[in-house]
């Protein structure tokens, strides 16, 4: 089964923390007719830092699990992520907060 190589792991890292709202749309798999969210790639800009777990488990054909965490210090958070494997690119599917209070 396909996984992300460490290099599209880190492309899709980058879009998603760019702060350009085309590039966030892209790596969350948006319909392209869909606009854009600004604010949501402002916010994901600030947050900090994205890095996604090198260690991922194939779910099933184009799909995998792994971990990113987002920001640095106290306010760095974990995340269950599942990345879908759409049109040749990996896109961010789903997400959950691993380390819930």
């Amino acid at each position: 089964m396909a996984t992300p190589s460490p290099e599209q792991a880190q492309t899709l890292a980058a879009d998603l923390s760019s702060g350009d709202a085309a590039r966030v749309a892209a790596a969350i798999g948006a319909p392209a007719a869909e606009p854009a969210n600004a604010a949501l790639a402002a916010k994901l800009a600030k947050a900090g830092p994205l890095v996604f777990s090198p260690n991922v488990t194939p779910v099933s054909a184009g799909v995998v699990t792994t971990t990113a965490t987002l920001g640095s210090g106290a306010t760095k958070k974990t995340w269950n992520v599942r990345l879908v494997l759409v049109g040749g690119r990996w896109v961010l599917g789903t997400t959950t907060l691993a380390n819930k209070p």
